[in-house]
């Protein structure tokens, strides 16, 4: 169904969006085994939107750094190589919303800065449960979950905040978007069943565990949604964490960045 979905938008006419020039190099940098975080930085510090947003991230509230970063390379080596090819690539793919128009384009770039918001919840959830190793994983997944909307929009479709919640389609699109980007296909498994908990228990592993992982941070940005009741007992389940934990990991960050 997933197959067919995204056949039938590429037909269309719609294309997928091409990684941009930062993430390109940033790719090509991890391919050498000697590269190290200052190759890392020399990669994207020439865009200042890439720059820019690993600086956020690095000194996020949510994720309590150790040490305000100021540089990027200083900001590469708190939150990883994983999380910088994350946020690079999220980034370059939000700069495709440019070349919508009006209302359009701000739905849009709002949708990428929800996204940017549940993935801060997925990452900080993932650290207090029974998958902390997935925490990049799940990171990078909720930053990419609902990406294939620029597709959409650029198709001509109408979008919106909430039908980041409700349309398959869209995340059918995603996890092809990040098979052809060449990241992690776990990742891409998850995102495709990100709006459909039966799926994901089907596959199991660490595919539903990153999946529980995207619901949990969307429950957290979003609060109780009839979409997360359907999530709520794999979660516990599959997390080892319960809705009453999760309301006091969003307490606890309310009053960080408070």
């Amino acid at each position: 169904m997933a197959y067919d979905l995204v056949e039938a938008v590429l037909i269309s006419g719609a294309s997928l969006p091409s990684p941009g020039i930062a993430l390109i190099k940033l790719q090509s940098a991890a391919q050498d085994e000697n590269a190290g975080i200052k190759d890392f930085a020399k990669a994207v510090e020439t865009d200042p939107a890439v720059s820019g947003a690993l600086m956020r991230v690095a000194n996020s509230a949510v994720l309590r750094p150790p040490r305000k970063s100021t540089t990027v390379e200083q900001a590469i080596s708190v939150i990883g190589f994983s999380r910088t090819l994350a946020v690079t690539a999220s980034v370059c793919l939000k700069s495709q919303a440019e070349m919508l128009k009006g209302e359009l384009r701000s739905i849009v770039e709002a949708i990428f800065d929800a996204s940017n918001r549940a993935a801060e919840f997925s990452y900080l959830v993932a650290r207090q449960s029974s998958q902390r190793r997935l925490g990049d994983s799940a990171y990078l997944g909720s930053l990419m979950q609902d990406t294939g909307i620029i597709v959409q929009a650029k198709r001509g479709q109408a979008v919106s905040l909430d039908s980041a919640e409700q349309d398959e389609e869209h995340a059918a699109i995603s996890a092809h978007l990040i098979r052809n980007w060449k990241m992690p296909n776990e990742v891409s498994a998850a995102v495709a069943v990100h709006h459909n908990p039966h799926e994901a228990e089907k596959l199991g592993g660490d595919i539903c565990a990153i999946a529980c992982l995207l619901a949990a941070g969307r429950r957290m940005r979003d609060g109780e949604t009839e979409a997360w009741q359907a999530w709520a007992d794999l979660v516990e389940k599959t997390l080892n964490i319960t809705n009453d934990e999760l309301v006091e990991i969003l307490a606890n960050v309310e009053s960080a960045e408070s």
